[in-house]
């Protein structure tokens, strides 16, 4: 049984902790093809590019495709929407010099509900989407920052060719990772089609464009409760069925949907169920007791000692099967360099020096886990190992050795970059810009997630014996 990793500083790479029953043995009380899935958290949109949370994207991921996904069987990238993986050519020369290029071809199969083929013009409206402005997808900038331009081939309008100013490692999984939209079904009066993507992924040309009254209609359609709840139009296995605020979201397998003959040669491409419902239960108790109700098939993330203790139920061993498998997800604590208070590595340096991983390991996860550095898994060849983890260290002093050239603890760190308690209260502060600012930070924390809540806890306490006043929000 594979352990799940930890990484610090402030990311962490989690596994899913899972319940899934085995029906055939069992006699369990359902014996319909249907699926029931416990989370930690209701869901609020299936709006891929709305979704702000893990439990929405799950949902989203089986209506909606992207040209490539992962295979959580063999952890690797396959092809979801397209023939095969495309290969990346050096641009030598022309404006994108020192790019790279990647063709892509999609199935001639894949359509969308309505029988519409989905295109490379699907595609391109897609990224258009994302780099309009005035949309709230500026999040997801980050990782497709290098695009600058596509191709669709005039001859064959289900093949395109995107085209990056820079070489990056991870630009084919950057690219191919994007669930694909139907351009005819979320922008319907055309408002896109007028600009070109060479101009919005060109900050100097993006500007004025900015001015533009039809990027503003466009992302007010597109955040509107029409494409937020209404319309979830993709071209994957399943659509919605029926949707309970904080009760349940049906997903309902398609009739002759398309992927179907294709499942066979294409992993990604399998759809086992008929129906899949998921059931908002945030407590962890009271997730237990639907687990042994047998109101649930399939429970994830739950809370590793309760995890623990459970697994050790005879009856409850006999109706399910328990998995600790890792999945390439993890819990992060995402710092904002621009604040004046963060702006000092020294700082954000002694906030990682506030997290005993060894506490974090023992208590919130019950042992389940080791220490990794950043967010890949060991295994991967572009994973460093000659990073070394920040201990705990307050004063100087920590409970590993400190192979990272950092010795100083949190306390001098702070003081060395200014922050200092002028007033005795116990929280330090430091003139910015000619103002008294203490050092006191929000911390934003996962709503319903057991782990997340008890981290939060765990920093605002170490960070308080150094001077850092910390508050909790979900």
């Amino acid at each position: 049984m594979k352990k799940i990793k930890f990484t610090l500083p402030l990311a962490i790479v989690a596994t899913m902790l899972v319940f899934s029953c085995h029906k055939d043995e069992t006699g369990w009380k359902h014996n319909d093809n249907t699926v029931r899935v416990r989370q930690a958290a209701a869901i609020t949109t299936l709006n891929p590019y709305l979704a702000h949370t893990k439990y929405e994207r799950v949902p989203s991921d089986l209506i909606f495709q992207n040209m490539m996904n992962f295979d959580y069987q063999a952890l690797v990238l396959s092809p979801q929407l397209i023939k095969a993986a495309p290969t990346a050519q050096d641009i030598t020369e022309g404006e994108f010099t020192g790019g790279q290029s990647f063709t892509y071809e999609i199935l001639p199969e894949a359509t969308w509900d309505d029988g519409k083929p989905v295109t490379g013009s699907d595609y391109e409206f897609t990224l258009k989407a994302l780099f309009n402005p005035k949309m709230p997808t500026q999040r997801f900038l980050g990782y497709v920052e290098f695009v600058r331009d596509i191709k669709v081939d005039e001859s064959n309008p289900k093949q395109f060719t995107i085209f990056t100013n820079k070489k990056y490692f991870l630009n084919m999984e950057a690219i191919s990772s994007l669930p694909v939209l139907p351009e005819h079904i979320y922008d319907e009066g055309g408002l896109m089609k007028k600009f070109v993507l060479k101009d919005l992924t060109d900050p100097v040309k993006a500007a004025p464009l900015a001015a533009d009254p039809a990027l503003q209609q466009f992302a007010d359609a597109y955040t509107s409760p029409k494409f937020a709840r209404e319309i979830n139009a993709g071209s994957g296995p399943y659509k919605l069925a029926e949707w309970v605020d904080d009760q349940r979201v049906v997903l309902a397998k398609k009739q002759n949907w398309w992927g179907e003959k294709l499942a066979g040669q294409y992993p990604l491409l399998q759809a086992y169920p008929d129906t899949i419902i998921f059931l908002p239960i945030e407590d962890d108790v009271a997730a237990i007791a639907a687990i042994k109700d047998e109101s649930v098939d399939m429970a994830t993330e739950l809370n590793a000692k309760q995890f623990t203790e459970l697994r050790q139920v005879d009856f409850v061993q006999k109706i399910y099967n328990f998995f600790t498998p890792p999945t390439y997800t993890y819990f992060y604590t995402a710092i904002q360099n621009r604040n004046p208070k963060l702006a000092d590595k020294r700082v954000r340096r002694a906030l990682a020096q506030c997290v005993d991983m060894d506490m974090v390991i023992k208590d919130l996860y019950d042992g389940l886990a080791e220490r990794v550095v950043g967010p890949f898994f060991p295994d991967k060849k572009y994973y460093d190992s000659s990073l070394k983890p920040i201990p705990m260290n307050l004063d100087g002093t920590s409970k590993s050795p400190d192979d990272t050239g950092w010795s100083d603890g949190a306390r001098k760190l702070l003081a060395d970059a200014g922050w200092k308690d002028s007033n005795g209260n116990g929280t330090v502060d430091k003139t910015i810009d000619g103002v008294v600012v203490e050092l006191k930070l929000q911390y934003l924390y996962t709503t319903g997630s057991t782990f997340s809540e008890n981290f939060s806890l765990l920093l605002k306490n170490n960070a308080q014996k150094v001077g850092i006043e910390i508050e909790p929000w979900a």
